[in-house]
């Protein structure tokens, strides 16, 4: 499992968060951004295994600018990690339809779960296409 995590640059939570997700997972890899623009080129790569985006948001604008490339993501399982619980910015952040929601004054440990449980039904599924 890769696992592309993004963050505005002036975001220390998102760094702590970053070194939690390489110590649960030590066999993933994990690669930050701290540009849209730097994401998206990785995106186009396309390297067929199983990825999973962390978007780690700052505020409401860095979310519409993710939500309006959109179609660039879709295809990838996603989590946000959102600045605050507003009605709009969750509505706004379920336009891109993610596997799960946290917020980034949360402690965090539901996203790890999640992504163990991502990892694990990953393993699954891809150990019954080796079973002969």
């Amino acid at each position: 499992m890769i696992v592309l995590f993004y963050s505005s640059p002036d975001q220390g939570g998102a760094r702590r968060f970053e070194t939690k997700i390489q110590t649960k997972f030590p066999q993933m890899t994990v690669k930050h951004f701290i540009s849209i623009d730097s994401l998206s080129e990785e995106i186009t790569k396309k390297t067929g295994h199983f990825t999973v985006i962390v978007f780690f948001i700052s505020d409401r604008d860095e979310l519409v600018d993710i939500v309006l490339l959109g179609d660039l993501f879709r295809g990838y399982r996603i989590i946000f990690i959102l600045p605050d619980r507003d009605d709009e910015t969750i509505a706004l952040a379920h336009l891109m339809r993610p596997r799960f929601l946290s917020f980034g004054n949360d402690d965090l440990s539901s996203v790890i779960e999640v992504m163990d449980k991502m990892y694990h039904h990953q393993r699954e599924v891809e150990a019954s296409y080796e079973a002969p």
